[in-house]
């Protein structure tokens, strides 16, 4: 797997080290965006009375430059923003490399069927319709603590398992390297050794003959080495890059 997609898989995995001791989903970011003050200190208070952390937005423009910088978890936003509706900031939070990482919950006065589609298609996982009900929002945050604590598992499996292939086709292609240069190095071994005894050699070409069979002895043993490691590790080899340790113990 290349540096940059392990790299991605790590950071998809980071909401699912969110839980504490006993389990439970601790801390999360969250951000409220609405219009209203009062709405927003009420759905703040049923945040953070739940251990989360949260960044308040007042307007559309406000949440969308907010959710950029900060890539919050949860968002709970109001459709009806000054600057930006909730619907359009919801669609660009799908439009994000941060979208899949992200529960989104609308909150709403529409009740209609239209509107409840349109909020859904834009990218909306949940939504609340106004007036807000302090025990419904409360269900609503418990429900999108579940969902971002389930999705975390499923990506830190699905890395885990990417990884899995990939080590194991790491062992696939050592074997197949093992097959390939054994074939001529043995040749090259062999030819090298017999010139060396011949007794025919100039003394310059007889040092360069056991040069050129000490270093193919020693590539041998790489090789081998490379496929009968059972515990690999990793040393570092330059700057933050490392490599697999084949030195021989």
């Amino acid at each position: 797997m290349e540096t940059g997609k392990l790299h991605r898989w790590k950071r998809l995995c980071q909401p699912g080290d969110t839980r504490d001791r006993a389990g439970r989903l601790s801390l999360v970011k969250a951000l409220i965006a609405d219009g209203d003050p009062l709405m927003r200190t009420l759905t703040t208070h049923a945040v953070r009375e739940r251990g989360h952390e949260v960044v308040e937005a007042g307007d559309g423009r406000q949440a969308l430059h907010i959710f950029d910088a900060d890539h919050p978890q949860l968002v709970i936003i109001d459709w009806n923003l000054p600057t930006m509706t909730g619907v359009e900031v919801t669609q660009q939070i799908r439009a994000s490399e941060w979208s899949r990482e992200t529960f989104v919950v609308m909150l709403t006065a529409r009740d209609g069927g239209d509107d409840l589609i349109a909020a859904l298609n834009a990218g909306v996982d949940d939504y609340v319709t106004k007036p807000v009900m302090l025990s419904h929002l409360r269900a609503r945050i418990a429900i999108a603590e579940r969902r971002i604590d389930e999705n975390a598992a499923r990506w830190r499996a699905e890395a885990e398992l990417a990884q899995s292939r990939w080590l194991a086709g790491v062992g696939e292609l050592a074997i197949a390297l093992q097959h390939e240069i054994n074939n001529p190095l043995a040749a090259l071994i062999s030819h090298a050794s017999l010139l060396s005894v011949s007794g025919t050699l100039a003394p310059d070409d007889a040092s360069t003959v056991e040069i050129l069979l000490t270093e193919a002895r020693r590539i041998a043993s790489v090789v081998r080495r490379l496929t009968s490691t059972q515990e690999r590790r990793s040393v570092s080899y330059a700057g933050s890059m490392r490599m697999v340790d084949l030195e021989e113990t």
